[in-house]
């Protein structure tokens, strides 16, 4: 007979390519531990969650270099960098007019690349996506 899988697929993700658990989800009971445990559902008032849910698919699909030693959520930013050195991040000095540093994903170039895709310009840029991506939330 026929058989019908649903999946529940997060905005600007695909199964194809996505990963489970992260891009998309086999089960509702996983979709909604994921809603619970990321954007606080059942928590947080519905235009919150809203705002949270769209702000956060901003960023689906996002390249996540792996890292080789995780980085721990209250590492100083200096520690987590170098975590991400080791694991193939590089950074260089702006040109001309441009004097912040860039920080390059790892096999990614400035020339040719997208910023805010394969480098950040300036240490915010890097520090949120550690963030968004590698669980670290900031000194202190």
């Amino acid at each position: 007979g026929l058989m019908t899988d649903y999946y529940y697929v997060k905005p600007g993700c695909k199964i194809k390519g996505g990963t489970a658990g992260r891009d998309y989800f086999v089960t509702q009971e996983d979709t909604q531990e994921y809603a619970r445990r990321v954007y606080k559902w059942e928590s947080v008032a519905r235009a919150e969650l809203w705002g949270r849910i769209e702000k956060h698919s901003k960023y689906s699909g996002e390249v996540v270099p792996p890292l080789t030693e995780a980085i721990e959520r209250r590492d100083e930013w200096k520690e987590a960098w170098t975590k991400m050195q080791r694991s193939g991040w590089t950074w260089k000095v702006g040109s001309g007019l441009m004097t912040d540093y860039c920080y390059v994903k790892p096999g990614r170039q400035i020339k040719g690349g997208i910023e805010n895709k394969d480098y950040f310009v300036g240490e915010e840029g890097v520090q949120n996506f550690a963030k968004r991506n590698y669980g670290w939330r900031g000194d202190g």
